[in-house]
């Protein structure tokens, strides 16, 4: 077995070299081309993100002649969640800063402690037309922390504002420091513990975040960061109805949300 193996391995590698050649006779005049493909190494993403269940409780009971209807919410309701995969640091790079899309139904102009207004058309379950529109106050907020990256010197830490595209977060925080919350991880992980559960915070204490801004692609440095938005227990859904209902409605909204990185 083993002589038959070498045998057809020699007489494989004579056919091989053989061919592999080409030969002209004579004078020549030619190139010899050389090629390939050259691409960046892959950064491995350290983000994952969780969205917020499905909320099919917010009933109420009104008159026939209303079509103004205000629905208290009596817990929170997580909308959005980003955190980093492991417990851990990474490493700066480009590519790595999310983006986040509300598709323009998130107003943060006005926004205060991290609060802005959420507005979407309101649409019959059953046929899937609409019947009016409904606004609630919508919380977001994100924080970081970075170090150097050999020596754990430099430590930074801030609650974070976006107004670049690129900034960490950005589409889904405020755009000015001034409207931020100055202690997300506090108020963050009240909404949904999970969503700070990652972060490499150096101090949570009240008054350790600093408003700051950052793309995540110092590669000097490490990061660790954490965003979570959610609509706050103690809001009030404002429904406006087209017309006045005659019977009951199911009723939805739908906040279209995506994730990104640059």
């Amino acid at each position: 077995m083993k002589k038959t193996l070498i045998a057809l391995i020699v007489a494989t590698s004579a056919v091989v070299s053989g061919s592999s050649m080409a030969w002209t006779g004579g004078d020549f005049n030619g190139s010899v081309d050389f090629g390939g493909t050259i691409s960046p190494a892959p950064v491995k993403n350290p983000w994952e993100v969780s969205s917020g269940t499905a909320v099919t409780d917010l009933n109420y009971q009104i008159s026939a002649n209303t079509q103004k209807i205000t629905i208290p919410v009596n817990k929170n309701i997580p909308v959005l969640g980003v955190r980093t995969i492991e417990a851990a640091f990474f490493n700066g790079a480009s590519g790595l800063s999310p983006q986040i899309s509300y598709n323009n139904f998130v107003d943060f102009s006005k926004a205060s402690q991290g609060v802005g207004t959420l507005t979407l058309d309101v649409k019959n379950n059953d046929d899937d037309t609409k019947i009016g529109t409904m606004s609630v106050a919508f919380y977001a907020g994100a924080g970081y922390v970075s170090a150097n990256n050999k020596d754990d010197s430099n430590v930074q830490q801030g609650s974070l504002y976006a107004n670049a595209a690129g900034n960490a977060f950005f589409g889904g925080v405020p755009r000015s420091a001034s409207m931020i919350d100055a202690e997300p991880w506090v108020t963050v992980a009240t909404l949904n513990p999970e969503y700070v559960a990652n972060f490499q915070n150096s101090n949570t204490s009240v008054g350790m975040f600093t408003p700051s801004k950052t793309s995540l692609n110092n590669k000097g440095l490490k990061y660790s960061a954490f965003y979570g938005a959610a609509i706050k227990s103690g809001a009030s859904v404002n429904i406006s109805l087209d017309r006045k209902p005659y019977a009951a409605i199911n009723w939805k909204a739908s906040l279209p949300v995506t994730v990104s990185y640059m």
